[in-house]
């Protein structure tokens, strides 16, 4: 309908639309959008009260266009919890300048100000609340409007949902608060402007439908009747400007309707924002629907915070209206101490020293990185949504440090363009507006500048700055209010990286920004619910991918650095922060710029490391951190992805290789290995973990535990995958960054009749059990040697119910340097197929009926198919993200469906031309055993047992080992090499010769080289080696004392009894009787204690003893009475001593006192004495 206020000719027209009731365009842009109950909440009192009602339905007409808007009196916006579109930000904007008549409501009102900048920046200047509503209780503070009057004092409202709260908002330039939540008792429910109201909240969700009728109706009349058509629009000063002078005040008045409006304008200040003082005024005069400027002088006498605020008294009025006045805050004009962040001007001295010697390398490369980019021209502000925000953040730090180390005009002048062509983009961000990861990073780096060349800027560069600094700060604050996605995120990246650059750059500004306090605590809460869930966790690790390592820590510990700089804070002894640089090093792939291949990794690192790895090498006077630092910078060079660099590396800071070759990530039940700390080594590694890491897993659905969202879209559904990096190449590895969709059969693990686990198919939606701890993959056991790994990964929980798999373990037996053995153990509650998957980035596979060859590149390997047998194998080509990129998969799957099935596969290196070998000795449900052979002679057999037996006898080899690995030179026929796992002996050949006895079951890993055995790691004393000719004995390359007898060698004293002597035999007619002499001293004449005697009996000769008695330590006499009578042989008997050992030994070597006795008992001769030893 058209408006009451056109000019004369239009005279009749308005008499005859008078004659009809004023109309409402009802727009339905709920989630639900639509005519459903909600739109008949609003639609139903106000076709009651006489108004024409038109119901847009967004969802299905789209946005309605400007002249829509336009042809009724008044536009009614039912938002509801979420907004569809931004399209309609211009449209609202332009309705609402030309004098549109507006009453909007939703929970998320206050989401104008990020989803519709805009609307929010020209028309309503929301600020948002920074306290939570937690009383939805409604309170009238204002009874005397004609919105509220006669209403309760208080009313009652319900239904919300979790995440669609109320928005927290105050009113703000002109606004009046009407209706407001009990608490906190400042946010507003209900705001009123000039020809608008903002409901912040449903309406539908007041309970009392009398009070919410009554709203409804009331505040469509009151934007139809608000006689009030002038305005102040806009109110800003000029920049640059310090105490002491005149300030001019810009001031903009709007006329909203026909009639023309004049009256005075007057400008007040305030310190506190309650005494106001006049400054100045003038008269004002506006046509019908004009926009007109004015200018105002302000003359600020002392440095302080200031309060500035334009009103309007239209003449004939003895009052200024509540509805027309603007305020601003005026904090540019504090003297400030700056530079505070990373150092002070008393550093500048030493900083330019050192930036030409020990920091000469990493100046040189930023000055080259600013050079490189001096003449870049940043996008216009028209084009701001593809300004390169992160990119030109770091121009402005690195530059601004430049300028400071060696003052060439130069760089000043390149930082000051960057970051003032940065203040004029109205946003730094699209989607999230100006809410997330670019507008922090943004911030942070803007910051840096703002405080380290605070001096160098001219007032009004410096004024601008903070202006945009202290709008974008503000705006990224409100996420918290709003509910972005992020914000309480702990276990995702963004739930990291946001706010710990607001925190930073807070602390730039917080002695100008009365807010910034504020900002800093909230960066601070946020911390501290992340150290809740990964505080305690000691391995340093972050579930994502590597790369997302990079991009957290590269804004968390700068943020932890700066909070312990200007608080007092330290978040450095934290278990989490203590170990940080433990999984960067140790997951770091030979060739050092690239990390393990696990979850949504991406080729290439992101942000640092050489920042990171530089501050944790220092604080923790790390050598091997510092070592593999200086690894990175030397491969890939420096990063300037920021300029921390400088202030992190301390030179003093030795650098030391690590020795370690084996990594357990507990948090993550991940394990990394490599061959050794060379560029050419081989690595591996196996994931078998639960989402978002132990410890915050655990705490979250322990009851009372959660904390934040559970989410988690970067973590695969892929328990049990794992990689091998060999020769330069990932020769298997996994999908990296999935989407739309992240899926099993993308990865290196198994399917059970095609099917994935619990995750397949989504993005971080799984659909976990009931019973979240029924859900555990896990490291089951670990162990590592120098030569040999041995891992069990356990992901039986992790498929589907409905899916049948009750056992998927992985038994993983790495020999270094690059031979694999994997043991798949499958239980299905029914005949079943499984497929098992190798990946790789090219078209590598070929295979014949034994084996796999992948050739890719230099790299090439064989993998032996030991079982199933038979198998069957294909292979496809598979997008992981979208249809951008993808790799192949070579699927190995059993033939015959059954309910137990064991994958036996080898991964031997393979040289061009040969395949290798490798054959299956035994297989069954209790252990397996291999023998690989290797192109050089050496041939490795590897026992892995899963079930409790005393003793295994397979091949050459008998042990009671749970892991046994020998290494046989079948060249000399020698054992070059054992690594054992809870062994007590072990026995190789087929003479089952005795190689190693201990006390107790022991882990043990040796070499020998026919002169040195080189024991490695811990041994029991009392330990037996087969060692023949042994020369000198190592533990760890230091030599040890040891004993030795006949072949082998003794770790410890060696208490071996001296031979029986004066052993008399007398044979009579049915018996023999043998007496001896007690042992007292063992053969080095030391006292030794006897702990029993025991007789032997041999027909023939004495290679084959039997056992008659085993007598006690003060016997010394026996008599057999089994054995009598002639044989027509000699016969032998012996008497042997053992030693009391502590603890005592199972397997001790016993001397013999041998003395052959004719049968017919006239003679017995002495024999030599020779060794024996008890086999177990």
């Amino acid at each position: 309908m058209l408006r009451k206020y056109w000019i004369v000719h239009c005279v009749v027209l308005i008499i005859i639309c008078n004659a009809y009731a004023e109309s409402v365009l009802l727009i339905a842009s709920s989630a639900s959008s639509g005519a459903g109950p909600f739109t008949s909440t609003i639609s139903t009192p106000l076709m009651a009260a006489g108004y024409q009602v038109r119901i847009w339905t967004q969802s299905t007409e789209g946005w309605p266009p400007l002249d829509t808007l336009r042809a009724y009196n008044a536009v009614f916006f039912h938002g509801s919890e979420r907004r569809q579109t931004k399209s309609v930000d211009s449209t609202l904007t332009a309705y609402m300048l030309q004098g549109g008549r507006l009453v909007m409501e939703g929970t998320v009102v206050a989401q104008w100000g990020c989803v519709y900048p805009e609307f929010n920046n020209r028309i309503t200047h929301e600020k948002w609340q920074r306290a939570n509503v937690t009383n939805y209780t409604h309170v009238v503070v204002d009874s005397s409007h004609a919105i509220t009057t006669g209403l309760p004092a208080t009313f009652s409202a319900s239904g919300y949902l979790s995440v669609y709260v109320p928005d927290f908002v105050l009113a703000s330039r002109g606004g009046r608060r009407l209706i407001g939540f009990q608490t906190p008792g400042t946010s507003a429910a209900a705001i009123v402007y000039p020809r608008s109201v903002f409901f912040c909240d449903n309406l539908h969700r007041i309970t009392t439908t009398s009070v919410r009728d009554s709203l409804i109706v009331r505040s469509v009349r009151f934007v139809l009747t608000d006689p009030l058509d002038a305005a102040v629009y806009n109110l800003d000063y000029e920049l640059g400007h310090r105490a002491g002078e005149t300030i001019p005040v810009l001031v903009q008045l709007k006329n909203w309707g026909n009639p023309a409006h004049t009256g005075q304008l007057v400008l007040q200040a305030s310190i506190d924002s309650v005494t106001w003082a006049p400054q100045d005024s003038t008269s004002f005069s506006l046509a019908a629907f004009e926009l007109a400027s004015y200018t105002l002088n302000w003359f600020p006498q002392d440095s302080a915070r200031y309060y500035l605020r334009a009103l309007i008294r239209p003449d004939s009025s003895d009052a200024y209206p509540d509805d027309n006045n603007l305020d601003l805050t005026v904090n540019t004009l504090i003297a400030a101490d700056h530079p505070k962040l990373f150092f002070t001007a008393a550093d500048v001295p030493d900083m330019r020293l050192r930036a030409t010697t020990t920091h000469l390398d990493f100046v040189n490369a930023l000055r080259a990185y600013i050079n490189a980019n001096i003449s870049y021209s940043p996008p216009q502000p028209a084009n701001w949504q593809n300004a390169p925000y992160l990119s030109l953040a770091a121009m402005i730090s690195n530059g601004a440090l430049l300028y400071v180390l060696d003052q060439s005009p130069q760089y000043l002048t390149f930082t000051k363009r960057i970051a003032l062509a940065l203040c004029r983009y109205p946003n730094w961000e699209k989607g999230n507006y100006d809410q997330d990861f670019y507008a922090a990073g943004a911030c942070f780096g803007l910051a840096l500048a703002y405080d380290w060349l605070y001096h160098d800027f001219s007032p009004a560069e410096r004024d601008t700055i903070q202006t945009k600094l202290r709008i974008q700060l503000e705006r990224l604050d409100a996420a918290w209010p709003q509910y972005m996605w992020w914000m309480s995120a702990y276990m995702h990246n963004h739930g990291w990286s946001s706010p710990d650059n607001l925190g930073s750059a807070a602390l730039a500004v917080v002695e100008e920004e009365p807010d910034a306090p504020l900002w800093l605590q909230r960066a601070i809460q946020n911390l501290n619910y992340r150290m809740t869930l990964y505080g305690p966790v000691a391995d340093g690790s972050w579930y994502e991918a590597m790369n997302y390592w990079g991009l957290i820590t590269w804004r968390y510990l700068p943020h932890i650095y700066l909070l312990r700089e200007q608080c007092g804070l330290d978040y450095f002894d934290v278990p989490f922060t203590q170990s940080l640089a433990n999984y960067r090093l140790y997951g770091s792939l030979p060739d050092w710029d690239r990390m393990v291949a696990v979850n949504e990794f991406q080729s290439g690192e992101w942000y640092g490391p050489e920042d990171q790895l530089a501050l944790l090498a220092n604080e923790y006077r790390d050598a091997n951190v510092q070592w593999l630092m200086k690894r990175v910078i030397s491969a890939v060079g420096y990063s300037v992805d920021g300029p921390f660099f400088f202030f992190f590396y301390d030179p003093t800071v030795p650098e030391i290789p690590p020795t370690r070759k084996s990594f357990v990530v507990p948090d993550q039940d991940s394990y990394f290995a490599r061959s050794d700390w060379t560029s050419s080594a081989t690595f591996f590694s196996l994931k078998c973990g639960l989402p978002c890491g132990r410890h915050a897993y655990t705490h979250y659905w322990t009851p009372g535990g959660a904390l934040g969202d559970f989410s988690f879209s970067h973590f695969h559904p892929d328990q049990n995958a794992f990689t091998i990096y060999y020769n330069g190449r990932y020769i298997i590895e996994g999908p990296g960054v999935q989407s739309p969709y992240q899926h099993t059969y993308k990865s290196t693990t198994i399917l059970i009749n095609n099917r994935g686990q619990i995750g397949n198919g989504t993005k971080g939606t799984w659909p976990l059990p009931a019973d979240k701890f029924s859900f555990n993959p896990h490291l089951a056991d670990t162990f590592a040697t120098d030569r040999m790994d041995y891992v069990i990964g356990d992901a039986s929980s992790v498929y589907p119910a409905d899916a049948g798999m009750q056992m998927f373990q992985r038994h993983l037996l790495y020999v270094r340097p690059s031979t694999f053995m994997i043991v798949d153990r499958l239980e299905a509650a029914a005949p079943s197929t499984f497929t098992f998957f190798l990946r790789n980035e090219l078209d590598a596979f070929t295979w014949n009926t034994s084996r796999v060859l992948i050739s890719d590149g230099s790299a090439r390997m064989t993998v032996h198919v030991l079982q199933p047998d038979p198998w069957n194998i294909s292979k496809n080509f598979d997008y992981y993200y979208y249809t951008s990129w993808g790799g192949w998969g070579a699927r190995i799957t059993n033939a015959i469906a059954d309910t137990t099935v064991r994958f036996v596969t080898i991964f031997q290196p393979a040289a061009v031309g040969s395949e290798g070998r490798a054959d299956l000795l035994a297989s069954n449900t209790q252990y397996t055993a291999t023998r690989i052979h290797a192109l050089s002679g050496l041939k490795t057999v590897a026992l892995i047992r899963y079930a409790p037996l005393d003793t295994v006898t397979v091949d050459s080899l008998q042990t009671d080992a749970n892991v046994a690995v020998v290494l046989w030179d079948s060249t000399t026929n020698t054992i070059t090499g054992v690594t054992i796992k809870q062994a007590g002996f072990l026995r190789w050949g087929p003479e089952r010769r005795l190689v190693y006895s201990a006390p107790v079951d022991s882990n043990l890993e040796w070499d020998y080289d026919g002169t040195v055995l080189a024991i490695k790691g811990a041994v029991q004393n009392n330990t037996w080696i087969w060692a023949p000719l042994a020369a000198s004995v190592t533990q760890d390359s230091q030599p040890i004392a040891f004993s030795r007898y006949e072949d082998y060698v003794f770790i410890g004293a060696l208490p071996i009894p001296k031979p029986v002597s004066e052993l008399t035999i007398i044979a009579e007619a049915d018996s023999v009787r043998l007496c001896w002499k007690r042992v007292r001293e063992d053969i080095s004449g030391q006292p030794v204690e006897v702990s029993s005697y025991m007789v032997f009996r041999s027909v023939g000769t004495m290679d084959q003893p039997e056992l008659l008695a085993e007598m006690g330590p003060l016997d010394t006499l026996f008599t057999d009475t089994t054995g009598s009578g002639s044989t027509g042989y000699p016969v032998f008997y012996e008497v042997r001593a053992n030693a009391n050992f502590s603890p005592p030994l199972l397997n001790p070597p016993l001397i013999r006192n041998t003395t052959p006795v004719n049968t017919h008992g006239k003679k017995a001769v002495p024999d030599a004495v020779t060794p024996g030893i008890k086999r177990k």
